[in-house]
């Protein structure tokens, strides 16, 4: 079972960092703590169970350094969805501290001979209980075995009782604009996983103090209730991205927006000036705030002028989420990005005309100064959306105002 799950645990965070992780950050976070608590639950089934003196010489202590990062890891993934900021701090430093103190303490064992580790795992592979005794690092020699082999487990427990806090507390304080007050999916999924998270630890450290406390090694292998309520923390934690498929790719779910029509696009995505919202309402403030940023953003800052504007740039500009952005154009406006941004293109143009700028520069460049990168994009973007040339247009503006 310990093994089944192990693995588990390592396949979901090699899905997690290969598919995700690149464009949702957060996943990287979760990705890499399954990919910690898998490789520990291996670790442990190499040592206790697998009898291999091969496989225990490389368990051993090499991969105990790691095991160190899923409480950081952990607070690092629930501080971003709450806050739907996945960046890492300069501060964030502070809590690799433990792992390096570890691994610095671990360096006389790492770089010892091979035939020592083999002695040591022939030893554990003999009686596991060894591994009470034996001093893995140079900390073995300042604190018993016990504070040693329990402070990982504990470290992981504070983060996530740290974690269980902020997550309550950011509920209580009712911030609407959050994103994750418009989720209610958010909730559940963050109380499921810190729920079956807590489960897990709590058992394991009663395991682990009544393991090295305890006078008799075989504690290892007796399967009593401690040992069913961890497998169930355990197996909870590693199923529930699976009963929570959408946050394996960090999009939200909005509430949708109450009967919001949009006036159809043409084929190359640009909305018509005259497209209209038919009914106004929207029950999310969040996407509210959204509508008011990009407005914002569009009209004092102008980003489409710049031929390399795209969606990360926009993203920094208006401290909005690439995803949310994402959902935004497409669900409720119904717009690709692409679309999105030839629409205020072809607009800025119309003004320029508009405005005889055509007295002071050619239509080229007020394609150039519209954002678009080159003629033909500018002539196919505009008659697309206008239904003539750039050119015509501004001959039929010119006799309008004659």
């Amino acid at each position: 079972m310990l093994l089944f799950l192990s693995l588990s645990g390592i396949l979901l965070s090699s899905i997690l960092l290969y598919f995700n992780a690149r464009t949702y950050r957060s996943s990287l976070y979760l990705g890499l703590y399954f990919l910690t608590i898998g490789l520990y639950g291996l670790v442990q089934y190499i040592l206790l169970y697998s009898k291999s003196v091969f496989l225990c010489s490389l368990a051993e202590v090499h991969f105990s350094t790691l095991f160190f990062l899923p409480g950081p890891l952990l607070y690092w993934y629930i501080r971003s969805v709450i806050t739907d900021n996945p960046s890492f701090r300069r501060s964030d430093i502070w809590h690799l501290i433990p792992m390096m103190v570890y691994f610095i303490s671990a360096l006389p064992y790492i770089f010892s001979p091979y035939s020592y580790k083999l002695d040591v795992a022939k030893a554990i592979v003999d009686d596991p209980g060894f591994l009470g005794t034996f001093n893995h690092t140079i900390l073995s020699e300042i604190f018993s075995n016990t504070a040693v082999f329990v402070s990982r487990p504990l470290l992981l427990f504070l983060y996530t009782s740290w974690s269980i806090v902020i997550f309550i507390r950011h509920l209580m304080q009712k911030q609407d604009s959050s994103a994750i007050e418009s989720i209610s999916f958010m909730s559940r999924w963050l109380s499921f996983f810190l729920g079956f998270q807590i489960l897990l630890l709590t058992a394991y450290l009663v395991i682990m103090l009544r393991t090295f406390v305890g006078e008799a090694s075989d504690l290892f292998y007796t399967v009593n209730i401690l040992q069913v309520f961890s497998a169930v923390g355990l197996i909870g934690i590693l199923t529930a991205p699976f009963f929570f498929p959408a946050i394996l790719y960090g999009l939200p779910r909005y509430p949708e927006a109450n009967q919001i029509r949009l006036a159809e696009s043409d084929s190359t995505g640009c909305r018509p000036e005259n497209a209209e919202t038919i009914h106004q309402s929207l029950n999310s403030e969040y996407i509210e705030f959204i509508v008011q940023t990009i407005d914002s953003c569009m009209q004092n800052l102008q980003p489409y002028c710049q031929p390399d504007f795209n969606m990360g740039s926009f993203s920094e500009l208006t401290n909005i989420p690439v995803h949310h952005l994402s959902i935004y154009l497409n669900s409720v406006i119904g717009l690709s990005f692409s679309g999105f941004r030839n629409f205020h293109r072809v607009k800025h143009a119309k003004k320029m005309i508009l405005d005889g700028k055509l007295g002071e520069m050619t239509i080229e460049a007020i394609g150039f100064c519209s954002g678009f990168s080159n003629r033909s994009t500018f002539y196919r973007v505009f008659k697309s959306a206008e239904g003539v040339t750039p050119g015509d247009f501004a001959a039929k503006t010119s006799e309008m105002d004659n």
